[in-house]
């Protein structure tokens, strides 16, 4: 059971690690909707730290964004755990940032399907 929680020191919250984030060292994919970007780091807490993101120029409405991070957090918890034993295997930790793009509210459904892509992507990327 604890395996599938959303911790607190999984989530990014230090502004020197977001700036490490989105400095010109990490990569990007894009999965429309949401868009990934990742970069190894150092020291940290856990193996995976997430950070999700949803501009308010996209999403005017504060329950909209609020919805839209509640669906992609539900989504990367229910996937988390390949992605966990990858990167334990490499000893390394990765910080990842999720990013909506979209400009309209999709299903939970389709968002979990996209969130389940961009993890895929990233744990054949660290398998190699």
């Amino acid at each position: 059971m604890g395996k599938y929680r959303l911790r607190k020191h999984e989530r990014i919250s230090k502004k020197k690690i977001i700036n490490t984030l989105f400095e010109g060292g990490s990569k990007s994919f894009c999965i429309y909707p949401i868009r990934m970007v990742y970069t190894l780091i150092d020291n940290s807490d856990s193996p995976v730290s997430i950070l999700i993101t949803v501009p308010k120029r996209k999403m005017k409405n504060a329950v909209d964004r609020n919805r839209i991070k509640r669906q992609v957090r539900e989504a990367y918890r229910q996937k988390k755990k390949d992605l966990i034993e990858v990167i334990e295997k490499k000893e390394n930790n990765i910080i990842v940032g999720f990013i909506y793009v979209g400009d309209k509210l999709y299903s939970s459904e389709r968002v979990s399907k996209c969130i389940d892509s961009l993890l895929c992507y990233l744990i054949e990327k660290y398998q190699e």
